[in-house]
């Protein structure tokens, strides 16, 4: 099918959905924090649920559509992390959290610090 077949109707829409986000490309920083607007280092305790989030910005601090976060953990057996960023405290320890995102030059990443204790108010180990 050429575009000459092409409603001129739905030219007009495609080039309007497609100018209102911005490519990827675009990053000047990503970002990843805790949902619940926790700094970048917090404490657990075991079995504590909870989301990381992470935000890609231009360089004139507006907010991208980022199409997809790589979530990972450092340590697993210390917090779990799935593909949605819900991440669980499962045993007592220290670790980062890294969100990523690919971008056209190569990948950014940004991570929070997570530590996990047996109980809220034990000590940091």
């Amino acid at each position: 099918m050429s575009w000459r077949s092409c409603p001129i109707g739905a030219i007009f829409l495609a080039l309007a959905c497609s100018s209102g986000t911005q490519p990827v490309s675009q990053v000047h920083q990503f970002v990843v924090r805790y949902e619940s607007g926790s700094p970048k280092f917090a404490q657990f305790a075991i079995g504590t649920r909870t989301r990381v989030i992470g935000e890609a910005f231009d360089d004139a601090g507006r907010l991208l559509e980022t199409p997809s976060i790589d979530f990972s953990s450092r340590n697993p057996a210390v917090m779990a992390v799935d593909a949605q960023g819900t991440v669980t405290a499962t045993g007592v320890g220290e670790t980062q959290i890294v969100g990523s995102i690919q971008i056209a030059t190569g990948v950014q990443r940004d991570s929070v610090t997570a530590a996990v204790v047996a109980a809220v108010g034990d000590r940091k180990p």
